[in-house]
């Protein structure tokens, strides 16, 4: 499955979308920022797109909620590294949580690309609640905290951490 990013004003965004109805499209608006979502067998409809292979992913992605984006610098073989040791968690225990709508692990296309993971929550006490669980302590802190002894070696460069909600919109 592909999947693509794109980002420019809410208002052209939101034109984007309209002239595309039968795309699954998700407008996402947050820290001034606003980004499109598109994920697809086919080709990206965006002009400049950010280009990702999906690795894993649970739920249908959908116009609601409040998102989390983990952009995570892995280079290299280190990728593989971390790709493996997440799925290893992740059909084990965040697929089972109920507070999750959905998520994806999008692996770039481009060596330059950060790795992202997006989880889909339906507000922001919900991710919180996660990030405070047993679970997220047990299997996710180590995963993405750029500090943790177990993967610090993964890292390359600088990791960091998106939020956007997603509002109702027109097509």
């Amino acid at each position: 499955m592909n999947f693509y990013m794109t980002s420019g004003t809410s208002d052209f965004l939101q034109k984007l979308i309209e002239k595309h109805p039968k795309e699954h499209l998700i407008l996402l608006e947050g820290q001034g920022k606003a980004i499109v979502l598109h994920e697809t067998t086919g080709k990206s409809i965006f002009s400049l797109p950010k280009n990702y292979e999906v690795a894993d992913a649970f739920g249908e992605l959908q116009q609601k909620g409040y998102f989390v984006l983990y952009h995570l610098s892995i280079e290299g073989d280190r990728r593989e590294l971390f790709k493996q040791k997440f799925l290893k968690v992740s059909g084990d225990t965040l697929k089972k949580d109920y507070s999750i709508i959905s998520y994806r692990l999008l692996m770039p296309k481009k060596n330059s690309e950060h790795i992202i993971f997006i989880s889909q929550w339906a507000g922001p006490a919900s991710y919180e609640v996660w990030t405070k669980s047993a679970q997220y302590n047990a299997h996710f802190k180590s995963l993405f905290d750029v500090g943790a002894s177990s993967v610090q070696k993964i890292f390359d460069g600088e990791s960091y951490i998106t939020t956007y909600s997603a509002y109702e919109v027109e097509k």
